[in-house]
């Protein structure tokens, strides 16, 4: 395994992330290939080597959001390796076992197997080793299919909810990239919105007055609760992307926030992902300037608590 910074080759790692985000996939896998690199996984694990008839171990270096999304190759892996092994943070494991196609699941603590006849892999090397191509993404709907299990776990706690739209609210992300935060100052005017049911999925803004903390819920549990109730939501709104990529597994309608120079998978598209059928996005303008988005958050936001949309209506269609 050999370890790869972006610091290390700036200029080519932005031609290709360049290409990824206006599409040009086939262009990407040929930077790929040139440089003997395989963006945008920062671990080079996989060796070249044919998956066909192989058992394979797929370990998960990055983060909770990355595996979320790539375990939409859970199902082509499937049926080109005769056994697939997942290694997986500790807080990854139960989760896991409700998406389609995954079936042997250990903790990355564990060690990977050892036996040569064992090829081994990154999880977000997959796109590269697949070479996909925009048409051929897998276009999760729904892949997270037996998340079923885990909407009606948690169904009651909605059961007492009035007749208002079910938002689920994510402010803040990653601690590695706070850029994409949205302060609280910024998110009053959502709040404001009539009709909504809002509930935190991952933690209240630090800065939000503990009196206004008291009118709203958020999440204590892993991501099997973060799951569970995003599944029964009508609509996601996030920063977050972990939040958006679960959204996006269990076809939830989500409406992704993204800072001016949002990561490559996001790509160069004003309101959609190729990723999620069910995700629209709204981009910031100017760096740090979350106001624009926002406003365009609020007036779809508020039009939907008038009109009661169901979560059909509600999606990424503009």
């Amino acid at each position: 395994m050999s370890g790869w910074s972006v610091e290390e080759d700036r200029e080519k790692f932005e031609r290709w992330a360049s290409a990824m985000s206006h599409g040009y996939f086939q262009r990407a896998w040929e930077l790929n290939d040139a440089e003997s690199k395989h963006w945008p996984s920062a671990h080079q694990v996989w060796n070249r080597e044919s998956l066909q008839g192989r058992r394979v171990c797929v370990s998960c270096l990055h983060g909770f959001g990355d595996a979320v999304q790539m375990f939409q190759y859970a199902a082509p892996l499937k049926q080109v390796a005769t056994q697939v092994l997942y290694r997986l943070p500790a807080a990854l494991v139960r989760l896991a076992s409700h998406f389609e196609a995954v079936g042997c699941v250990a903790s990355l603590a564990d060690s990977p197997p050892n036996d040569p006849d064992w090829c081994h892999l990154e999880m977000l090397e997959l796109p590269y080793i697949f070479r996909t191509l925009p048409h051929e993404l897998p276009r999760g709907v729904r892949y997270l299919d037996r998340s079923q299990v885990l909407r009606r776990r948690f169904a009651r706690r909605f059961t007492a909810t009035p007749p208002m739209l079910k938002v689920g609210l994510a402010s803040q992300g990653g601690e590695w990239d706070s850029a994409r935060w949205i302060p609280y100052e910024a998110l009053n005017p959502l709040l404001e919105c009539q009709g909504i049911c809002f509930n935190f999925l991952q933690g209240l803004p630090p800065t939000m007055p503990p009196a206004v903390q008291e009118r709203y819920t958020t999440l204590t549990g892993g991501l099997e609760e973060l799951t569970g109730v995003i599944a029964n939501l009508d609509l996601v709104i996030t920063c977050d992307t972990l939040s958006a990529h679960i959204a996006g597994a269990v076809g939830t309608p989500c409406w992704l926030l993204l800072k001016s120079d949002a990561d490559w998978r996001w790509q160069n598209d004003d309101r959609r992902t190729a990723w999620y059928p069910s995700t629209r996005l709204f981009r910031q303008t100017r760096p740090g300037d979350w106001d624009a988005p926002l406003r365009q958050v609020c007036q779809h936001l508020s039009e939907a608590s008038s009109a009661k949309q169901s979560r059909r209506t509600l999606s990424c269609q503009p």
